[in-house]
C-alpha cells in the first residue's frame, strides 16, 4: 500500500495521454497472471486502446476494459454485507423500476395532490401515457441514485413532500432489496473499518478518456485510492485553465444577484463560446478533481496519500 494514491494526467491531445499510459504499463505488475484494469466508457476507446499498446509495447494481452458501473458494482458488490443480497441492486436497474413505477402509480394517483399526474395518464389512451410517465420516472430515478445520493437518503429519512419523494418511499418500501447509494455507504465503512481483504483490488487502475464522472464514482475511486495506485488520464479540451468562463446567460443572471455591488467590480469571463455553451460538464467535472489533491476523508491516521497531477 506503500504508494497508493490518485495520480492525474490531463493534456488537450490523446495520443499524449495514450503514450503516458504506455510508459506506466511497461512497469509489470507484481503478478503476471493478473490482468491490468483500464476504465473506459465505450468499447471504442478500448479496441483503440488496445491497439495503441500493442504498437508502442509491442504487445497488448491481458487487459481488462470494464465500464464504469461494471467495475463499481464488482468490486463493491464482493465486499457487500451479508445482509445485503448479492441480487439487490437488479431492483433498481431503470428498465425493473419501469415496471414498478408502472404498478404503483394507480394508488399512488389517488392522493388528489397529485392530481397534474393523473390528469395526464386519464383518457382513451391512458396505458400508454402510463407506461411513457413510469419509464421516464425510471429512468429519472436511476439518474439520482448516480448524481443525487444525498437526495436519496434524505427522501428515505422522511424529507420532502413532493411527488416524486412520495413515490420513491412506497418503491423503496415495497422490497428490502439494495441500491448502490446503500452499497456505497456499506462500502465505505467497510474502508473506514480497514475490513478489505488483502489484494481485493487491483494493484493499480486506470480511467482513460472518460470526459465526465458523477461524484459517486469519484468517491469510489478515492476511497479505492486507499489500497492501490488509481491513475486518471482525463482528455481536457483546453490547455488553459477554463473553470470560470460563463455562458451570456450565466454572465446575465451573475449580473442581476449582484447589482448592489456594483458590475463594474465583477469579473466575468466569458471566454470561449463553445467552451461555455457546450462544455458545462466536463467544466463542473474537471472542478471536482481539485478534491483529490489533498489526503482523502477516509484516510487511516498517519497516512496520506501520495496524489500528483501532471499536464501533458
Amino acid at each position: 500500500m506503500g504508494n497508493s494514491g490518485i495520480n492525474l494526467f490531463s493534456s488537450n491531445r490523446l495520443e499524449h495521454l495514450v503514450e503516458a499510459l504506455s510508459t506506466i504499463l511497461r512497469k509489470p505488475l507484481s503478478d503476471p497472471f493478473r490482468p491490468e484494469t483500464v476504465v473506459v466508457q465505450s468499447r471504442g476507446m478500448a479496441r483503440y486502446l488496445s491497439l495503441e499498446m500493442a504498437r508502442l509495447n509491442g504487445v497488448s494481452a491481458l487487459m481488462d476494459y470494464p465500464y464504469p458501473n461494471v467495475f463499481v458494482e464488482r468490486y463493491l458488490g464482493e465486499l457487500r454485507p451479508k445482509t445485503v443480497k448479492k441480487s439487490g441492486l437488479a431492483a433498481y436497474d431503470p428498465e425493473i423500476l419501469t415496471f414498478r413505477v408502472f404498478a404503483l402509480l394507480p394508488s399512488f394517483l389517488t392522493n388528489h395532490d397529485f392530481s397534474d399526474l393523473s390528469g395526464y395518464i386519464s383518457g382513451a389512451d391512458g396505458s400508454l401515457k402510463r407506461y411513457q410517465l413510469s419509464r421516464r420516472i425510471g429512468d429519472l430515478f436511476d439518474q439520482y441514485l448516480l448524481f443525487r445520493p444525498d437526495m436519496i437518503h434524505a427522501w428515505e429519512n422522511g424529507a420532502g413532500e413532493d411527488w416524486q419523494a412520495h413515490l420513491w418511499r412506497m418503491i423503496r418500501n415495497e422490497t428490502v432489496d439494495t441500491h448502490r447509494v446503500d452499497l456505497f455507504s456499506a462500502f465505505l465503512q467497510k474502508i473506514r473499518d480497514n475490513d478489505v481483504p488483502s489484494g481485493h483490488f487491483p494493484e493499480r487502475i486506470f480511467i482513460f478518456g472518460i470526459s465526465a464522472l458523477p461524484s459517486f464514482y469519484m468517491d469510489v475511486f478515492q476511497a479505492v485510492a486507499r489500497f492501490c495506485d488509481v491513475h486518471l488520464f482525463l482528455l481536457n479540451p483546453c490547455s488553459e485553465y477554463w473553470g470560470d468562463i460563463l455562458t451570456e446567460r450565466e454572465r446575465t443572471r451573475a449580473m442581476g444577484r449582484s447589482r448592489d455591488f456594483g458590475r463594474d467590480l465583477l469579473y466575468l469571463r466569458q471566454g470561449n463560446r463553445l467552451l461555455a455553451s457546450l462544455g458545462k460538464i466536463g467544466r463542473d467535472f474537471f472542478g471536482t478533481q481539485q478534491l483529490v489533491q489533498f489526503p482523502q476523508p477516509h484516510a487511516q491516521p498517519g497516512k496520506l496519500l501520495n496524489n500528483s497531477l501532471v499536464h501533458l
